[in-house]
């Protein structure tokens, strides 16, 4: 336990650490782009998008977590449980966005006037906020969903990957001039909005279903009664069943490879082990993993995971 909450720890901390200054890097790109008196407008409104995201999601995030917990301590059909749990959680955030969203795209000009000349003249920005509040929103769960499973690096690449994003966007739409054109800022808004839009479908591809198959499998390394998981057809892991535990078996192929081996300082020594002393076999390793404690599951979880994700 003590092992996982050290892992946690540096990875959640040494990424937030990480995420933050590259945001930071935008405050004195844009201040000398804009000057001071047109970024204010940014200012004003990085300072209520998250008020908008603490309303909107209405501490669903630690309900998640809370009733997730309970969910375990129940007993029974804990994934089906956990599965409705997510479902309605999401659903309500995702409902109390869309409907925020509507009523600014709908009364932007009236926002527009309460909020000041600035937006009187361009209410079109009302819109592209209203709009990444709506993604912002829509993806609260699934990232505590990550967090709930204990997939930490797919966490934080998601976060990463937003900010970068939304960097290189700025930056580009600096360079192409567009920050020089009558809209201005609102080019700022709009960056924010595509890595928003992007890291938003891609976390959409963890909240798919895999649906498990039960085969007798003749296969040499564990012939006998095992348990597959697909996702698109493509096989995530099989699961063989023993007497207080379980055996999964996971291929490292290529395309998993890279961030497979990132992963590894993380993982717990058995894992490790496994991993180098598996023979590549067609540019994969076949990964018979014991899972005998909650360290080595978590690690199966995130090896699962960047398989997914691949």
């Amino acid at each position: 336990m003590l092992e996982k909450l050290a892992k946690q720890t540096a990875v959640y901390g040494i990424s937030t650490i990480v995420v933050r200054f590259l945001s930071y890097l935008l405050t004195p790109y844009y201040t000398r782009v804009f000057g001071q008196e047109v970024y204010g407008i940014v200012v004003d409104v990085y300072a209520l998008i998250p008020l908008a995201l603490t309303l909107l999601t209405m501490g669903m995030e630690s309900s998640y977590f809370r009733f997730s917990a309970k969910a375990e301590e129940a007993g029974g059909d804990v994934q089906g449980a956990k599965r409705r749990l997510f479902a309605t959680t999401w659903g309500v955030t995702s409902l109390a966005a869309l409907l925020f969203c509507g009523a600014m795209i709908l009364c932007r000009d009236g926002v527009a006037r309460l909020m000041g000349e600035a937006y009187v003249a361009h209410p079109e920005y009302i819109v592209w906020v209203a709009l990444i509040i709506l993604f912002d929103v829509s993806a609260c769960i699934p990232f505590s969903r990550l967090r709930e499973q204990g997939r930490a690096m797919t966490f934080v690449g998601f976060k990463a990957l937003n900010v970068v994003l939304n960097v290189l966007f700025a930056v580009g739409f600096g360079l192409a001039g567009l920050f020089a054109t009558d809209f201005g800022v609102g080019w700022a808004f709009v960056a924010n909005f595509i890595a928003s839009a992007v890291t938003w479908l891609l976390i959409l591809t963890t909240a798919d279903r895999t649906v498990p198959r039960i085969e007798y499998s003749r296969c040499g390394m564990a012939p006998g009664w095992n348990v597959k998981y697909k996702k698109g057809g493509r096989a995530l892991c099989t699961l063989y069943p023993a007497a207080g535990s379980f055996t999964c078996l996971v291929c490292i192929g290529q395309r998993e490879a890279m961030a497979a081996e990132a992963l590894l300082p993380l993982c717990s020594p058995p894992v490790r082990q496994l991993y180098h002393t598996a023979s590549p076999l067609n540019g994969s390793r076949w990964l018979m993993i014991p899972v005998t404690d909650e360290a080595v599951l978590t690690d199966v979880k995130e090896l699962i995971g960047i398989r997914a994700a691949a």
